[in-house]
């Protein structure tokens, strides 16, 4: 996940104008929802699939079908049906690495650190906009954080600001700033902050405290777990309704007084296949001379011929059944 922290500072020097008052972090939310590429980095994989667990179900399932497939770790989830159910699980999954609160809550640090140059510009523009003190945080390798801290005054407001501590979460301060002493914060002049990473696989929060108020940035870990070995779920499935009939006899001698035989096929209907072997014809009734026989099963399909043969031609045998089999396929998020 490693990006150039550097990009981001001309960025911030030299906004154009946006709107005032724009809420920049609400703004970098709908950006990432709007304008989401599942061919993008890590943290923006991340941003896109914890605004998903914040916004209704139709929205959520509406960009999952523009983006497609997402795939970050051991999390892959992809467009279908998008219900309640399917928008916790993604929440609890995402859980499990990171602090999905803490995500959306610096959603325009994590927007601006993602790599995407558009979209980093248009919430940089709206932060310098908006004036006051922000902190956005970056990779710098796997063990190494930059937490870049930038003041931008107000109308006729002062130029400087005292920066009085900064605090880390999961990483330790190495140099850009001394907590033994207070550091000024001029207007427009970024001041970066190296931060030691000791575990790339948890997250990092810095905390900043400047006598204009205090701002803190998220970094979500920088190495995430490999993809797990897709769960396999098996469920019978049968061949769709009606059931597959076959008579002989009953009515005198005549065509229908012989061998016949109909067939019945089922085919795998969770995107699976047949499970070896498991294929069966499932009998709903049976009378007189019929049976089955011809089974033919592939992993994509499992077939067998219901029968029913008569020489008494005034008296009618049948058979009636469906053609069943195990499915095996992978559960999706």
């Amino acid at each position: 996940m490693q990006k150039i922290a550097a990009i981001l500072i001309p960025m911030l020097l030299y906004p154009a104008l946006a709107d005032a008052q724009t809420d920049c972090n609400q703004l970098a939310k709908d950006t990432i929802r709007k304008s989401f590429s599942s061919q993008t980095s890590d943290y923006r994989k991340l941003l896109f699939l914890s605004t998903l667990t914040q916004i209704s179900t139709k929205e959520a399932g509406e960009a999952l079908a523009h983006s497609g497939k997402v795939k970050v770790g051991p999390i892959e989830i992809g467009p279908g049906t998008w219900n309640k159910d399917k928008q916790e699980k993604l929440r609890e999954e995402l859980q499990k690495y990171l602090n999905v609160e803490l995500v959306l809550q610096n959603a325009e640090s994590v927007e601006i650190t993602s790599g995407d140059s558009n979209s980093s510009k248009s919430i940089s523009d709206c932060i310098a906009s908006n004036g006051g003190f922000y902190v956005s945080l970056n990779d710098s390798g796997k063990d190494t954080a930059v937490a870049q801290l930038v003041y931008f005054s107000y109308p006729g407001g002062k130029k400087s600001i005292e920066v009085r501590d900064v605090t880390v979460r999961h990483g330790k301060l190495v140099a850009g700033f001394n907590p033994k002493r207070r550091v000024t914060l001029q207007e427009r002049v970024p001041l970066q902050v190296t931060i030691d990473r000791p575990n790339p696989k948890e997250d990092i929060t810095v905390i900043v405290n400047t006598d204009a108020g205090g701002k803190s940035a998220y970094l979500p870990p920088a190495v995430l777990p490999p993809p797990l070995p897709p769960k396999k779920i098996r469920v019978a499935i049968e061949a769709a309704d009606p059931p597959a009939r076959i008579t002989s006899g009953g009515g005198g001698r005549g065509p229908f007084c012989q061998l016949r035989a109909v067939q019945s096929c089922v085919r795998p209907q969770h995107g699976g296949k047949i499970v070896a072997g498991s294929g069966n014809a499932k009998i709903l009734y049976q009378g007189g001379r019929s049976g089955v026989r011809s089974p033919r099963e592939v992993p994509e399909e499992y077939c067998v011929e219901f029968w029913a043969n008569t020489g008494a031609c005034e008296t009618e045998v049948s058979i009636t059944g469906k053609a069943a089999a195990m499915e095996e396929y992978e559960e999706q998020l």
